[in-house]
């Protein structure tokens, strides 16, 4: 959906850390016609650098090149990962952040961070949403507007 939606010459990566994943969104990314939109990197941006060195050597991921992310693997990875985003400087005044499952299973430091940048780096709204496939767990997910 989100390949779908994105404007003419825009294109969505996917970082996955399984390898077997990765190649099971390659093949529904083909099926949708998408492929020529969408790619799939297997790796983990907390790799030590691996990961992020081939997303800026094979992918072009320089300095205020990323409009959107989301984020939504491991929880207590979140606010490490958005920081070697900020460090290698991918995103620029405007790029929007996503962030699921902050409240459930939860992701406290992440929403610490942008609690106390808010109005400073980030200009960050909450909105309510619930866990996946169901509807009985509420949950929230934060969109972040970087400021810098």
């Amino acid at each position: 959906r989100m390949a779908q939606k994105l404007s003419n010459g825009g294109h969505l990566y996917s970082v996955e850390f399984s390898a077997d994943n990765a190649a099971l969104a390659r093949r529904i990314i083909d099926h949708a016609g998408l492929s020529d939109r969408v790619t799939v990197v297997v790796g983990s941006l907390g790799d030590g650098g691996k990961t992020a060195e081939a997303l800026q050597k094979d992918h072009g991921f320089n300095s205020g090149t990323v409009d959107f992310v989301f984020v939504d693997h491991a929880k207590d990875a979140y606010l490490p990962d958005l920081n070697l985003i900020l460090q290698k400087e991918w995103l620029h005044n405007g790029s929007v952040v996503v962030a699921d499952n902050i409240k459930f299973p939860g992701a406290p430091d992440y929403q610490a961070y942008m609690d106390d940048q808010e109005g400073k780096l980030w200009k960050t709204q909450s909105h309510k949403s619930y866990v996946e496939y169901q509807s009985m767990i509420p949950d929230i997910m934060l969109e972040s507007t970087y400021m810098g």
